[in-house]
């Protein structure tokens, strides 16, 4: 008879413990529960046409006065931590040439969350293309090419020689007409240093005469630059003809 209570103490221990096991467990996924309740309450949520906004108004000053056509893929609603929240897009022209711009959200200073957005640009750039076949070696004419303007993408745009730099440039390679010209296809000319010692040349009809000079100016071949003859020092006006002459010319032909 004494063994009988002492089972009944056992079941209620047991029958206790597990309802103190389960309450405790019940305790814990409601804790749980409000945890993660409360993280999403306490997170700030941007909309897919704030950041939208957002990445027109960085493209828009990346271009500047670049004339563009942009067109701006899916943009997602994110959200984030609470607290002070910055948004800002980074990347610049050569990640907006690859068809992305990233957004960035900051915390404290701190970046806790990068998010690429697919941009498409295309403009009317001007292309350099050649009129006829020219050798490598040879100096850009401006007889030997022409100028027109094409819609490109902007990757593509940044390779192209800007026509300015026409003069300045010669070929790395022979191209056949037709071709345009990229960056990677030209070389830069060499040109006169500012107090190295070049060979003037002066042409009166059939007379050509030397002379030496020394570089005041810098000059790329084609620019005008001051020369001081050694013989006379004075100053003169000269063109630069390579790295190492200049050549003065008639007065009669036009100068700077």
């Amino acid at each position: 008879m004494s063994s009988m209570p002492k089972r009944s103490a056992r079941r209620m221990s047991c029958c206790r413990q597990r309802s103190i096991s389960r309450a405790d467990a019940m305790l814990r996924v409601w804790a749980l529960g409000m945890s993660a309740a409360a993280f999403l309450w306490a997170q700030t949520e941007f909309t897919a046409e704030q950041l939208r906004a957002q990445v027109q108004q960085y493209v828009a000053a990346v271009l500047d006065t670049l004339a563009a056509e942009v067109e701006i893929g899916r943009v997602p609603s994110l959200r984030v931590a609470s607290g002070t929240v910055v948004v800002r897009c980074t990347g610049g022209l050569e990640e907006l040439a690859r068809g992305r711009v990233w957004v960035e959200f900051l915390s404290a200073g701190e970046s806790i969350r990068r998010v690429p957005v697919p941009v498409r640009v295309t403009v009317n750039a001007p292309v350099v293309r050649l009129r006829q076949t020219v050798e490598a070696g040879s100096k850009l004419e401006a007889s030997a090419v022409e100028v027109c303007r094409q819609r490109i993408g902007l990757q593509e745009a940044l390779l192209l020689l800007p026509p300015a730099e026409l003069s300045r440039c010669q070929l790395r390679r022979t191209l056949p007409a037709g071709s345009w010209l990229r960056r990677l296809d030209c070389l830069p000319l060499d040109g006169v240093k500012r107090g190295s010692q070049v060979t003037l040349v002066a042409r009166a009809g059939a007379v050509v005469v030397r002379t030496t000079a020394q570089a005041l100016e810098d000059g790329l071949p084609g620019e005008w630059i001051r020369v001081l003859r050694s013989a006379s020092r004075t100053v003169l006006r000269a063109r630069v003809v390579d790295a190492t002459t200049v050549e003065v010319v008639p007065t009669h032909e036009a100068q700077p």
